[in-house]
């Protein structure tokens, strides 16, 4: 919604509960992280190249993708999103490569 200009605010306090039984998918959190990596990609494919919130999607992808044990090709990944965000990513790269590791 704030990626088509919508405006959000802040309200404090308890809105919600959840009840996790062995069955729900809050039960599983590999599961939910697999999941969150998925909508971040849709929503990186789907804002454009020069949208302000690329860099933090970018970054909230990275972390999912070790949430999710997906390891295969993330220094690689972090390399190819470093010459596309320049020094500005620099920040990031070391944070998720101490992760990594």
């Amino acid at each position: 919604m704030v990626l088509t200009g919508s405006k959000i605010g802040f309200t404090p306090g308890i809105l919600s509960k959840v009840r996790i039984r062995k069955v729900s998918m809050t039960s599983n959190q590999k599961r939910m992280n697999i999941t969150m990596l998925r909508v971040l990609e849709k929503t990186i494919e789907n804002i454009g190249e020069k949208h302000p919130i690329q860099l933090k999607a970018n970054h909230a992808l990275l972390i999912y993708r070790l949430k999710a044990g997906e390891r295969k090709g993330y220094l690689k990944n972090l390399i190819k999103l470093q010459f596309r965000f320049g020094f500005k990513f620099v920040p990031i790269i070391i944070k998720q490569s101490i992760k990594y590791f």
